[in-house]
């Protein structure tokens, strides 16, 4: 992400080495430090610098930029007790009180060097103005426009400027928008005369939040963000708040991409300040974003936590308590939706939150909101004259909706004429939900009102029609799902919103069109991965240029930041974990700029995959609203679907093999080898386990997990192409470089093997051998971390790693790779938030066929399956293998030699196939 400082919060750069430190500073030519919660950051004439209005009551938060050691404060001459510093990102934050009036504040280094000033100014603002901001707070509206009227036809542009802007807050409070927007232009303006910085920005803020949240005027919202943009440098606050509004922006525009992004960043500066204030709603409106992009999960889990920090602290005002509540509403709504729960659990938060507004907050627009949630509740509950209740008071208070409300609203409608028994009406009011939501490119808005469409067009007995919406609505998934950043919810947006597919593939099933049912749902379920995908054919010239410019600064920055690792073993451990930290920022960094240049870029999701003659693939999905599994089965061109009793996880072997493979022992008895896939409800049910008689499946017939990709871009490996192996790089697990050795010599004979072991495996040298190769074998560490894997890494050496972002960013994968480290395989499924590891962002990348495991392993265990894979009769031949191994062959065969003898079957381990 972007760290950019402002004016107020220069960095000092520290420049290690031999040289000697330069002289310091003189104190007036004395960087300024960031400071934040001054009551108002001031430039009193074009000459003076910005300077900060401490409060009265409250204390100031001071930045010192990182690697100054013990420090301490002056007010002008005199010393100023500013406690111990918390450690933020690149620096230290200081509480300091400001006990009486003074010029600066400075601090130095403990050999007295001057590190930075913070300039200090006394308050302008005029007499009334605490009073009335006060008033306005508290929900007294008619005692704060009272106190503030006579002023706004003072001849001071100060006082004048203080005025307009209490009274447009207090009319954007009373839903008088037009006033609200017309006050703050007027304010701006007056800002500007008086020098007013911070009441400049906040004033520009505000207005851009009126323009896009209550009157839908979003050019004009956009406009003013970009006005506002170069003043924040003046203005700490003023930088962490602006992507918070750029945030919510992005998001009521249908850009959740970006989004995320900004309110991630508004999280970072503020978090940096120590600015709760700022940091609490930017930290709501992730998890907003999240609900919106389908990720109720993690949507619950951070507006829970928003609401519990917010009624815990007593400073919190009244109307973000009240918007907390209210964003948790529609969060449980969400959840309910996704989950199937009973309706009967829903509604408190926003009951809560109609108390607070009723007692403290006259917030009109909230309100508004609250209803509405309710009317959504009592849709769920079946309650269509509560519905239709709760909607009027919701348009009795809130007349200008967003156009996500708006959407909302007509759904409400709909949903309520379909409860009535008023099919023409339903349809009516959902289709003009729809192209609302699909005119504002709200594609999950969308997606939602084409399934309530088709629920409604079922009670009409419209099959026909009820499917089409229900694909209509998967197409709009499919935007949801690439317009989210990889790590930010976009696995979960691909798993919960399979309401569509999964009444789309009932009706196809119900009307015997069981193929196009399975194509359907091969389609769904490899959403999340496809998205992956970094190369497309469909690129114009000009695209392929920008992704290719990316692609090679992502590089770029990869080998510096190895290069940097490499010398870490030098620094003192404070400077170690400062590096660490950094780097890290670095690497998310890195990955954010990779994903944007191919996001959205992804060829076509393939809907059937290529198989073997003969080979038999099983696809297990939960299809329909009592969302029970099927079973399809395919063999021969022929396609087939059968019920099959609740299966998961944690299903015995006997019991799965029952419900799945004895219906098909016919089919099994032809073939040849087995591939297996699963939706992502039921990931982690592994058919390889699966028994009949005591019989492993995988030790009965080459069993393998099918990925669902579309065709490779750019081309195999040619045949002759060398094996690179990687043995213990990071030299403290003696069986991995016992592994790669016997690795080496199994297949080095005339194949041109390359063995990186210990110190000689670092980053670099491994990525650029890994581009000609035709086969990868890792033994080592294997990590799998982050939202969605996306942080799973190949430990390499000197503290170096091969990441995620690494192998989806290689200009051509191995087709075949064993990972034989820790979780390289993992998947996981409803739950979890992360569903993909290493081996699938391999076959992501352009190979054919991954061999990893999908739990924690030791390294003596997968010493021995690697034995058993590559020596002795064990090596199985291919005529398209690019060395005659194949994976599959090689895992059955070891499984079923070691059934034999009694041993473990090497249950963590599958072969992953495109």
């Amino acid at each position: 992400m972007r760290r950019v400082l402002g004016t107020l919060g220069m960095v000092v750069l520290v420049v290690g080495g031999a040289c000697r430190r330069p002289a310091p500073p003189a104190l007036e030519d004395a960087p300024r430090l960031e400071v934040s919660g001054c009551a108002e950051v001031v430039r009193p004439s074009k000459t003076d610098v910005p300077a900060c209005v401490p409060h009265a009551t409250e204390p100031i938060r001071v930045v010192v930029p990182a690697g100054n050691g013990a420090v301490s404060f002056a007010l002008d001459d005199g010393a100023l007790d500013a406690g111990t510093g918390r450690a933020v990102e690149r620096g230290d934050v200081y509480t300091v009180t400001v006990p009486h009036p003074g010029r600066q504040i400075s601090v130095r280094s403990a050999d007295g060097a001057v590190i930075g000033v913070v300039p200090l100014h006394a308050p302008t603002r005029p007499a009334f103005f605490a009073a009335a901001a006060s008033l306005r707070q508290s929900g007294d509206l008619a005692g704060a426009l009272a106190l503030v009227e006579p002023h706004l036809s003072a001849k001071d542009p100060s006082e004048r400027a203080a005025a307009l802007g209490l009274v447009a807050r207090i009319a954007l409070r009373r839903g008088q928008i037009d006033e609200a927007v017309a006050r703050l232009r007027e304010a701006i303006v007056l800002d500007d005369e008086a020098g007013h910085v911070s009441d400049r920005v906040d004033d520009a803020l505000a207005l851009a939040f009126v323009l896009h949240q209550r009157s839908r005027r979003y050019s004009e919202a956009r406009a003013v963000l970009e006005e506002v943009a170069p003043l924040v440098t003046d203005y700490p606050d003023g930088h962490a708040r602006l992507p918070l509004y750029r945030a919510q922006l992005a998001w009521q525009t249908g850009d959740s991409r970006g989004a995320l992004r900004e309110a991630r960043e508004a999280v970072s500066r503020a978090d940096r300040l120590g600015a709760g204030s700022i940091a609490r709603p930017a930290r709501s409106l992730v998890g907003m974003i999240a609900c919106g992009a389908g990720s109720s999960r993690a949507c619950l889990e951070t507006l829970r936590a928003a609401a519990e920090r917010a009624t815990a602290d007593p400073s919190t005002p009244a109307c973000e308590r009240a918007e907390v509540w209210v964003s948790l509403g529609i969060a449980e709504i969400e959840a309910a939706e996704v989950e199937a729960r009973a309706a009967e659990e829903l509604g408190e938060a926003d009951r809560r939150a109609l108390a607070l507004l009723e007692k403290a907050c006259p917030d009109t627009y909230l309100r508004g909101l609250a209803h509405q949630h309710l009317a959504i509740v009592a849709v769920l509950r079946k309650d269509a004259a509560t519905a239709r209740r709760e909607l009027a008071s919701a348009r009795s208070v809130a007349v200008e909706p967003r156009l996500s409300d708006a959407v909302a609203r007509l759904e409400v409608e709909g949903n309520a004429s379909r409860l009535e028994g008023h099919v023409a009406e339903a349809l009516e009011e959902l289709s003009a939900a729809v192209t609302l939501a699909k005119g504002a490119a709200l594609h999950t808005k969308a997606a939602h009102a084409l399934v309530a469409r088709g629920r409604a067009q079922l009670a009409a007995h419209r099959e026909r029609d009820a499917l089409a919406s229900f694909l209509e609505a998967e197409a709009e998934v499919d935007h949801v799902v690439a317009a989210i950043p990889l790590g930010e919810g976009r696995a979960a947006a691909a798993r919960e919103g399979t309401e569509s597919v999964r009444l789309a593939a009932a009706l196809l099933v119900k009307a015997g069109r069981a193929p196009e049912a399975l194509a359907l749902v091969t389609h769904a379920k490899g959403r999340f991965l496809a998205s992956l995908l970094t190369r497309a054919p469909s690129r114009t010239p000009e695209e392929a240029r920008a992704h290719e410019s990316r692609i090679a600064e992502y590089h770029a920055a990869r080998a510096r930041l190895d290069v940097e690792a490499a010398e870490d073993w030098k620094l003192p451990a404070d400077e170690l974990a400062r590096r660490a930290r950094a780097r890290a920022d670095e690497l998310a960094r890195l990955s954010a700029l990779f994903d944007d240049a191919s996001a959205g870029r992804g060829a076509s999701l393939a809907s059937s995959p290529v198989l073997r003659p003969h080979e038999l693939r099983i696809v297990l999905a939960r299809i329909g609203d009592t969302r029970l599994p099927v079973a399809f089965s395919e063999l021969d061109g022929v396609v087939r679907t059968f019920a099959v009793r609740d299966v998961s996880r944690g299903t015995s072997a006997e019991d799965l093999g029952d419900a799945v493979l004895r219906p098909l022992r016919g089919e099994l008895a032809r073939a040849t080898r087995v591939r297996f896939e699963t939706d992502a409800s039921l990931v982690g049910v592994d058919l390889a386990q699966a028994s009949i008689d005591g019989v492993p499946l995988g030790a009965s017939l080459p069993t393998v997990s099918g990925v669902v990709l579309p065709p490779r871009v750019g081309g195999a490996p040619p045949a002759g192409a060398p094996t690179l192996v990687v043995g213990n790089p990071t030299g403290d697990l003696p069986s991995a470089r016992e592994e790669g050795r016997l690795v080496t010599a199994a297949l080095g004979e005339g194949r041109g093997a390359s063995f990186l072991e210990g110190r000689a495996a670092t980053a670099s040298a491994v990525r650029d051998a890994l581009g000609g190769a035709g086969l990868f074998h890792y033994a080592g560490h294997g990590i799998f971390r982050g939202v969605e894997g996306a942080e799973s890494r190949l430990p390499l050496a000197e503290g170096s790693a091969l990441t995620l972002t690494d192998v989806l960013a290689l200009p051509r994968a191995p087709r075949t790779v064993v990972l034989s480290g820790c979780e390289a395989g993992r998947e996981v499924g409803v739950g979890d938030d992360a569903v993909a590891g290493l081996a699938h962002a391999f076959l992501v990348a352009g190979a054919d066929e991954v061999l990893a495991p999908t739990e924690v392993v030791d390294d003596v265990a997968a010493a021995s399956l690697s034995r058993a894979l590559y020596e002795g009769g064990n090596k199985a031949t291919r005529t398209d293998s690019v060395l005659g191994i194949d994976l599959g062959e090689g895992l059955f065969r070891a499984r079923r030699d070691a059934l034999a003898q009694g041993k473990p079957l090497w249950r963590a381990f599958r072969v992953f196939v495109r």
